[in-house]
């Protein structure tokens, strides 16, 4: 793949949110086990990197992907960034990763092959070509 800016952070994050939509609704739901430190974690960093001026669109998709993991395992994005203030590369990657990775949780934990499937497609939609 042709990869610009800061593509280990994005391919981070992508697999951290993907990993984490399954892991906090598995422990949740099977052991009332609520994250506590991961909400906290996630809410300081997202607070942090989607209120920073970033230049480089990995970045940008990345922390459109951060928001997605935020509002869908904590809700109201709002209340932690100026939701009018984003980029078009940010809510391009919200949105994808909505598309790609609305589903994930414990009760519809991907096969490694849709996983994989999901995360290509995904990169493919952030023009991305392999």
């Amino acid at each position: 793949m042709s990869m610009r800016g800061d593509w280990v952070y994005l391919l981070g994050q992508i697999a951290n949110t993907t990993h984490h939509l399954v892991l906090v609704d598995y422990l949740k739901q099977e052991y009332g086990i609520e994250s506590n430190l991961h909400v906290n974690l996630l809410h300081q960093n997202f607070c942090v990197v989607a209120n920073d001026n970033v230049r480089d669109q990995e970045s940008q998709y990345a922390n459109g992907i951060v928001a997605f993991e935020y509002e869908k395992l904590i809700g109201k994005l709002e209340r932690a960034i100026n939701i009018s203030h984003q980029t078009e590369s940010f809510w391009e990657a919200y949105h994808l990763a909505q598309k790609h990775f609305g589903r994930y949780g414990f009760q519809s934990i991907p096969a490694p092959s849709s996983y994989q499937e999901d995360i290509l497609s995904l990169l493919e939609d952030l023009w991305y070509s392999a």
